[in-house]
């Protein structure tokens, strides 16, 4: 505690808003353990600080340690579960989030739900947007996209398989154009707020996104109807 008390004051006496060489020189100092509770540590003032959360964060990725990353992480999900911490500000999140796309390419891939559960569905939703992009490029297979988005959406509440009214928005166009899109509906949303004409218009678009097999079903289904009521016009 007295170690930790003396890093803290070195490094934001004052709450500073940027790290200067001495102090990014202690921070160096730091173990991916330390760091992770630094950030999560109401004293340290680092949830509100964009620019200090980077540089932490940069202190991670640019350790020569082994494993350094993993550690953060692991100790991040741990402190954040002892301190009862349920979601964590955008500042914190997206730095964090958007500094692991561009370092760790397509590894994020592989984390569990005990990752992203902690993280708003807003702050996930933009990462998505981005995460995406690398995916395509790397030519993941459907079946790793499928336990991505299994791990990724598991904190979404599912409401059960009966008919329900849309109230997450209905999917049109521009939903569907959403490099995000699923994210979001969980199985009875995503049936209740996909209209027969918006997938028969879009019906490329959507099968090109669509990775779930419930979701698939749904599809499948919807297709059918248009089948049926196109023969009996007939």
């Amino acid at each position: 505690m007295i170690y930790r008390a003396l890093i803290l004051s070195v490094l934001w006496a004052g709450c500073c808003t940027a790290l200067v060489s001495a102090q990014v020189a202690v921070l160096n100092l730091l173990t991916g353990e330390q760091k992770a509770e630094l950030i999560l540590q109401s004293g340290s003032g680092l949830m509100g600080n964009e620019s200090v959360v980077r540089e932490v964060f940069n202190s991670v990725l640019m350790s020569s340690g082994q494993n350094q990353l993993s550690i953060f992480f692991t100790t991040f999900n741990q402190t954040a579960g002892q301190m009862n911490v349920t979601s964590i500000p955008p500042v914190v999140s997206k730095t964090i989030l958007n500094m692991t796309l561009e370092s760790l390419g397509s590894l994020p891939l592989y984390f569990k739900r005990d990752f992203w559960e902690i993280f708003s569905s807003t702050t996930k939703r933009t990462y998505l947007k981005s995460f995406i992009q690398v995916l395509k490029k790397q030519k993941i297979s459907i079946v790793k996209l499928r336990k991505f988005f299994t791990e990724f959406s598991y904190n979404l509440k599912i409401t059960g398989r009966a008919a329900a009214v849309c109230t997450t928005g209905n999917i049109t166009e521009a939903t569907i154009a959403d490099p995000s899109f699923t994210f979001g509906y969980d199985y009875t949303q995503f049936a209740a707020c996909l209209d027969i004409a918006v997938l028969r218009d879009n019906l490329a678009s959507i099968t090109d996104k669509v990775v779930d097999t419930s979701f698939q079903t749904i599809i499948l289904n919807k297709l059918n109807q248009v089948c049926v009521t196109e023969h009996q016009s007939f």
